[in-house]
């Protein structure tokens, strides 16, 4: 009867002792976790040339950096010149991405791909995409294009953010960053630092590689030479925050 009792008791003992190693555990990743930032990128190249500086300042600062890169990239000029199918075509250039934001310090399992129509994105599509990535990580920092954009890809995040900032659904640190190379809206600039011209200019070479043996085509290097360029001489990152609005 005592052997019976006693290993009933260390049996409940072991229990509550793993449970409770367990529970603190849980708590200790919790408190761990770093906090988040996501990155909504319209197109393959815009990680870099938009956000390359704030994203080395967020690494920096300490957040989890997540990418969200919402469209297919098939809609660039370049794919007449490389007569290929528009499928393939947006893998290559989510091969030059992957590099790039490689090269960034963004782990591969922070890279999101929604593969919306290029060129076709709505207001809605992105209050839907930030809602759900702002349900995943609760509280996370939201960065997109300024709602200013000529660009309708680039334009509808900052729509979408805008809106969502001021029906209090995200943070109210949501920072809206003007197109590399038209600064017409006035902005405040990402601190830069010569630590991150390195990983700027590793970035960039990701966009230059043309090789065709290995699936490399510098389609990013193609489209939009002259930014990366003045890119590798002047990087920067410029922002405004909601509801700002021209003088």
């Amino acid at each position: 009867m005592k052997k019976s009792f006693a290993i009933l008791f260390l049996t409940v003992f072991m229990f509550y002792a793993f449970s409770n190693q367990a529970v603190h555990a849980s708590e200790k990743w919790k408190n761990n976790r770093k906090p988040v930032a996501v990155f909504y990128v319209p197109h393959q190249d815009d990680e870099l040339l938009t956000f390359g500086v704030a994203i080395l300042n967020h690494i920096e600062s300490g957040y989890d950096v997540h990418l969200v890169l919402y469209t297919d990239g098939q809609a660039s000029n370049v794919i007449k010149q490389m007569q290929i199918e528009p499928e393939r075509f947006g893998e290559i250039r989510d091969k030059e991405f992957k590099r790039s934001a490689k090269s960034l310090g963004v782990h591969m399992n922070n890279l999101h791909f929604i593969d919306l129509p290029d060129g076709k994105v709505t207001t809605e599509d992105m209050r839907e995409i930030i809602l759900t990535y702002e349900q995943k990580f609760p509280g996370a920092l939201h960065r997109g294009f300024s709602y200013y954009d000529l660009h309708n890809d680039h334009r509808v995040a900052g729509e979408a953010l805008n809106e969502l900032y001021n029906e209090g659904e995200i943070s109210k640190d949501t920072r809206l960053y003007i197109n590399y190379g038209y600064y017409t809206t006035q902005g405040t600039e990402d601190p830069m630092s010569d630590r991150f011209r390195k990983k700027l200019l590793n970035a960039s070479k990701a966009y230059k590689v043309n090789n065709p043996r290995f699936g490399f085509h510098a389609i990013g290097w193609k489209s939009a030479k002259p930014l990366f360029l003045n890119l590798e001489k002047n990087p920067k990152s410029v922002y405004h925050s909601p509801n700002y609005m021209e003088e």
